[in-house]
């Protein structure tokens, strides 16, 4: 049986870790280095880092911040945030990512996905799709969650599917930050056509919701933010939570 994985979500703008709910309001909670360090230590198994406003005002993902705040740190990264060419690709690789995630420009570009699987490996690419609820269906959004796409999280999903990208990072704006579990009629909808690794994020907090969100999915990973950033848990915590109650996880 393959270890859930916990996964320690860092939203950046410059070199603050920020943090806000439903994507919006973002408050600043200090240098970022300070929490990859901490957790770390306490035993997230990935690393993402998506810098919040890359994308919107087209400017280059922060890899000299990215560099210095995993010198230490020995576990696979996740960058995402304002890539739009191969070369960015590569940078973020060079930088310390194990993986690369990509929305915006994805949608955007109709090929780039195809192509950076070609250049770099489906291993290295991250499918990201942030949706929103929209009447009876989930609307992509980009720009990180600026924008609407028209296009809705089935088709979405089953196209990055056919790119080939090696795993799929779902975001629910609806939930982000409330820290009141996930949004589990969105992932009942799509647990039927994702063949791939998914990480869910979007409001998940502690283990009793990983638990609840687990007993009908086959999610693989969880990307956690406010509740850690606050202190309320620790990966700790959560993942010692997990095994006592009987799920596969990494202490």
């Amino acid at each position: 049986m393959k270890n859930l994985r916990i996964i320690a979500r860092l939203d950046l703008n410059n070199e603050n870790l920020v943090k806000g709910k439903l994507l919006e309001g973002l408050r600043q909670l200090g240098p970022v280095r300070d929490f990859t360090s901490k957790y770390y230590n306490q035993g997230a198994d990935e690393i993402i880092f998506l810098d919040s406003v890359a994308s919107l005002y087209k400017r280059d993902s922060l890899s000299d911040v990215i560099r210095s705040a995993v010198s230490d740190i020995f576990i696979p990264l996740i960058i995402g945030g304002g890539i739009r060419t191969l070369n960015d690709i590569e940078i973020a690789l060079r930088s310390g990512a194990d993986k690369v995630a990509i929305n915006s420009e994805g949608i955007r570009n109709k090929i780039f996905i195809s192509e950076a699987v070609r250049v770099f490996g489906s291993q290295a690419i991250v499918g990201s799709v942030v949706v929103r609820r929209h009447r009876y269906d989930w609307e992509c959004f980009i720009d990180n969650a600026r924008h609407r796409s028209q296009i809705f999280v089935m088709e979405r999903i089953k196209t990055l599917i056919d790119q080939g990208v090696g795993e799929i990072m779902l975001t629910s704006i609806d939930h982000d930050g409330l820290m009141t579990g996930g949004d589990i009629e969105l992932i009942k909808k799509i647990n039927s056509i994702c063949k791939i690794p998914i990480i869910y994020s979007g409001g998940i907090s502690n283990a009793d919701q990983i638990i609840k969100m687990n007993s009908f999915s086959s999610i693989d990973a969880y990307a956690i933010g406010s509740s850690v950033h606050y202190g309320l848990e620790t990966f700790t915590s959560i993942k010692t939570d997990l095994k006592r109650k009987g799920l596969s996880v990494r202490l």
